[in-house]
């Protein structure tokens, strides 16, 4: 990949499909999942889902 270059100091998820190098910074909040589906060994989807703790006082508004 020439030219293509990442910050190896920052916390983030790097794919590489078809030379294009897409980065995935962290949720916001710090937590969560990220989940790649493959196609005919291509990454094609990420599905990206948050975990929210239930062990504080704050209340989860819409």
């Amino acid at each position: 990949m020439p030219g293509k270059s990442f910050d190896q100091n920052e916390n983030a998820l790097y794919i590489v499909k078809d030379g294009e190098l897409t980065e995935l910074k962290p949720p916001q909040d710090g937590h969560g999942t990220d989940e790649v589906i493959w196609k005919d060994g291509r990454a094609i989807d990420v599905i990206r889902s948050t975990r929210i703790r239930l062990n504080s006082s704050k209340k989860i508004t819409k």
